[in-house]
């Protein structure tokens, strides 16, 4: 950026740290802390910034991209994503980031676990999204909770390494309280004692209990079969381009000891199964057999190797 004083401080900053690797990695940045030296960089800093801020420098060496274009205020959002668009990496990126979304879907203890535990209900329950924890009385102990929302309701999950069980969740009757995020409302409902009268949920009838052997079993298999990408190809295919939340419902060997996982794909709009296999995938609509999209195993291979879950 032009500003030698700031890069001669950092170049003996880097210098200091090469030649003094077991005092750098002691060092916490706070007082009692920093090594006298850097203590004396910090100071020869903060009086260069006295009359050379490294703001200003920074600025003046932005105005100075050749690339660099000056817009009104009003006209700011619509070239913000005119850049956005014509970005030529994005389309990559977007499909890289929603494979290693779907990869932690299927990888992570708890979203696995409880995503299963919903479909393994009685009238298969399919996850919509997952909340934070509490602590929850549940079946007479005091259990670390998660709040689920299906598609048929909310549940409070318990999730522990040897099993992840699904209960009922029975919202009290609680008086009209606005969110916090409507200061007024909320203050007022504080003034006239109806945050006061608000009653948790309370956990209701076991709907589900799955075993840690089971999750595991899914975890390994749809890795094996590059569940990830299949899916996400699967539903490029129709044209479905946004977020989906992915529950394992089952796993079963075919004839020939191949593993099929059986999924669902929930978009904002609908549900899907999909069945991923090592020879191929498909997809098809929520409670039809009809196949929307057919993927073989080479393709599936591609997308993987190219954008993760390889």
């Amino acid at each position: 950026m032009g500003s030698d004083s700031h890069a001669d401080l950092l170049d003996n900053m880097i210098t200091w740290a090469q030649a003094n690797p077991e005092e750098a990695a002691r060092q916490t940045g706070f007082e009692g802390g920093r090594a006298a030296y850097l203590d004396e960089l910090d100071k020869a800093f903060y009086e260069l910034e006295k009359t050379n801020p490294l703001s200003r420098a920074s600025a003046q060496w932005i105005l100075n991209w050749p690339e660099l274009q000056i817009v009104e205020d009003r006209d700011y959002a619509d070239a913000m994503n005119h850049l956005i668009l014509t970005n030529p990496l994005r389309e990559d990126r977007l499909v890289e980031s929603r494979v290693a979304a779907f990869v932690h879907q299927m990888n992570d203890w708890l979203h696995v676990s409880v995503g299963m535990a919903a479909t393994a209900c009685e009238n298969m329950d399919i996850r919509l999204g997952l909340g934070g924890g509490t602590i929850e009385t549940i079946e007479g102990e005091q259990q670390m909770t998660w709040r689920v929302q299906t598609n048929l309701g909310k549940r409070f999950a318990v999730v522990t390494d040897h099993w992840t069980r699904l209960y009922e969740m029975i919202e009290a009757d609680n008086p009209q309280i606005p969110p916090i995020s409507d200061t007024e409302g909320f203050m007022e409902a504080m003034r006239d004692g109806r945050v006061d009268q608000f009653k948790p949920p309370i956990a209701g009838e076991r709907l589900a209990h799955v075993e840690a052997e089971t999750i595991a079993e899914i975890i390994r298999h749809g890795n094996r079969n590059r569940a990830a990408a299949a899916i996400d190809l699967l539903l490029r295919q129709i044209g479905y381009t946004g977020n989906a939340q992915l529950s394992a419902v089952s796993a079963a060997a075919d004839q020939n000891g191949k593993y099929v996982v059986i999924w669902i794909a929930a978009t904002e709009d609908e549900a899907f199964i999909a069945h991923t296999h090592e020879v191929g995938a498909y997809l098809a609509r929520f409670g039809q057999e009809e196949p929307l999209a057919k993927l073989p195993a080479a393709i599936i291979a591609q997308h993987a190797g190219k954008y993760g879950n390889g």
